[in-house]
């Protein structure tokens, strides 16, 4: 995405990339776990003006980077704030390519502890040969067990799989 990745060339070349990606990362989280903010933001019927007092608002409230503010509103103004959560998710990929880090996307039935967390990367990096950073997300729907999504390959290892499967097999039968 060439948001994320103009973003990515301004932080490096800035040196705060590491800093930057926080910062997106922590935005984004708030605007998920925010509905009313996320409709405000992702609203064509908002003017962007209003978006970007919204963004500096809370930018300055967090001590977001000066950098991510004006990103963040040139998103706004360019009718591209619905775009944030792509853009975070391709500034992670970017950034960690830079970084000579594969990023594993983790979804299980319940929420992740920070050492299952930590085992599962240990595992990745083993089996992969370099170093795995995981993105750890729950969904109550998988049942039991693990998706793992790296790049364009899905492990999954969920009851919910599971059961598809013998329901498809059935069905055959």
């Amino acid at each position: 995405m060439r948001y994320a990745q103009a973003l990515f060339d301004l932080a490096h070349g800035a040196g705060r990339a590491g800093e930057v990606e926080a910062d997106l990362n922590r935005f984004n989280d708030l605007v998920h776990a925010n509905a009313d903010l996320a409709r405000a933001l992702h609203s064509p019927m908002v003017r962007a003006a209003e978006k970007v007092a919204v963004i500096r608002a809370l930018g300055q409230r967090l001590g977001l980077q000066d950098l991510l503010m004006r990103f963040l509103a040139v998103l706004a103004e360019n009718r591209r704030a619905n775009t944030l959560g792509d853009v975070a998710r391709a500034f992670r990929r970017i950034s960690a390519e830079a970084r000579g880090v594969t990023s594993a996307i983790v979804t299980a039935a319940r929420a992740l502890t920070t050492e299952e967390q930590a085992a599962i990367a240990s595992a990745l990096t083993q089996a992969l040969g370099k170093p795995v950073e995981v993105a750890a997300r729950s969904d109550a729907r998988l049942i039991d067990g693990l998706r793992v999504q790296i790049g364009s390959r899905l492990v999954d290892a969920s009851l919910r799989a599971k059961l598809d499967a013998l329901k498809s097999a059935m069905k055959g039968a």
